[in-house]
């Protein structure tokens, strides 16, 4: 197959997988009152390195989907917006009051009608993640489609500028090339913060160089990349001799890193550091064939990975609607019981803005595009 004229069909156990990173995102913010010792504990507290798979899964996916050769910048870059914006947008609204209450707490009126306008500019414009103080404001989730968003402005430089599509193509080169870079990155800044944590609570210099570090888009476009030259791979025909091999083998290095190590390797695990085994695993399972692939892409599976953009996006502010209402009505909030319900609510929800929401708004947007350029071709 071509790269510049080949297009993968669609991978559904890939869909399938997305839910899987989206729910243990879930399940690290919010999941403490399932157990914070042992290994659960452990994978509890690993969660935010999902955000990780789901960066080299996006940089596969549209890799296999946009070759060099069919790769319309104008059409792609229409097409990347109807598909996440609908939703984004839905949790900046559902966010903003609850945002703007806290904020009253705080500061006057006026301030905090400047700082909401502010920040909710930045977010849609998409440009959080920019700014390291305010990359988690608003919708805290919502940083990695400020990432994502970079991500794709940089997709189309990288397959159209010949030395970057080049080096990506040679895919045992360029994979552990980036994923060097990501690891170095990180590494400098540690050395450059000897005996300091990144941690939501860090404040001052420290907080922005702590955030720098997790959300800056140039801190984290080496896994997207990673996954766009394995993808890239697989597209040219590229082919493992034992995939399902491949993916166990991913798989269980993968959960080694998440179960061993300690605080500093949870820095280098957060960025980069499983972009590596995570690319493995998710090749593998593109290549796989057979009854156990079957299973894991049956139509709810499929349904729940389609979903799982809308649940990352909407469990923050779901949550934090569901705790403002249960403190009004004097329900706790901390036992194993009402996270259950919680997350079985976002899971219902996420379905919901995937069919009502993002499906057919992207649908509206797109004929919008084919519209105009059926305007512009008459014209």
């Amino acid at each position: 197959m071509s790269l510049s004229t080949g297009r993968a069909e669609p991978i559904h156990i890939l869909t399938s997988l997305r839910f899987l990173p989206a729910a243990w995102v879930v399940l690290h913010h919010y999941g403490e009152a399932l157990g914070s010792d042992g290994p659960i504990g452990r994978v509890l507290a690993r969660g935010a390195t999902g955000v990780s798979l789901f960066f080299v899964l996006s940089g596969f996916i549209l890799a296999i989907n946009y070759p060099s050769g069919k790769l319309i910048v104008r059409s792609f870059l229409a097409a990347r917006v109807a598909r996440i914006y609908p939703v984004y947008l839905f949790g900046l609204v559902l966010s903003l009051p609850l945002f703007f209450h806290g904020l009253l707490y705080r500061m006057s009126f006026f301030d905090a009608c400047r700082e909401t306008i502010h920040q909710l500019a930045l977010c849609l414009l998409l440009v959080q993640a920019w700014f390291p103080d305010r990359a988690t404001l608003l919708n805290p989730a919502s940083w990695s489609l400020s990432a994502e968003m970079f991500f794709y402005l940089a997709f189309v430089p990288a397959l159209l500028w010949r030395p970057t599509s080049r080096l990506l193509d040679r895919t045992w080169i360029s994979v552990p090339i980036l994923w060097g870079l990501g690891l170095a990155l990180t590494l400098a800044w540690v050395l450059l913060h000897p005996g300091i944590q990144p941690s939501a609570w860090l404040t001052g210099d420290l907080a922005w160089s702590a955030h720098f570090l997790s959300f800056h888009p140039l801190m984290r476009v080496p896994e997207f990349l990673l996954g766009v030259a394995l993808g890239r791979w697989h597209l040219s025909g590229g082919r493992v001799a034992h995939p399902g091999a491949l993916a166990a083998f991913g798989f269980m290095v993968s959960t080694g890193m998440i179960l061993l190590g300690g605080d500093m390797w949870a820095v280098f695990l957060h960025n980069t550091l499983a972009a590596l085994p995570y690319g493995l695993l998710i090749l593998g399972l593109a290549q796989c064939r057979g009854k156990a692939i079957n299973r894991l892409e049956r139509p709810t599976l499929i349904l729940l990975g389609e979903s799982s953009y809308a649940l990352y996006i909407l469990h923050m502010p779901i949550h934090d609607w569901m705790r403002y209402a249960s403190g009004k009505f004097g329900i706790g909030t901390s036992s194993p019981g009402w996270f259950m319900a919680y997350f079985a609510i976002s899971v219902l929800a996420s379905i919901a803005a995937f069919r009502w929401i993002e499906s057919p708004s992207r649908r509206r947007i797109r004929g919008w595009i084919d519209s105009a350029k059926c305007r512009c071709s008459v014209n």
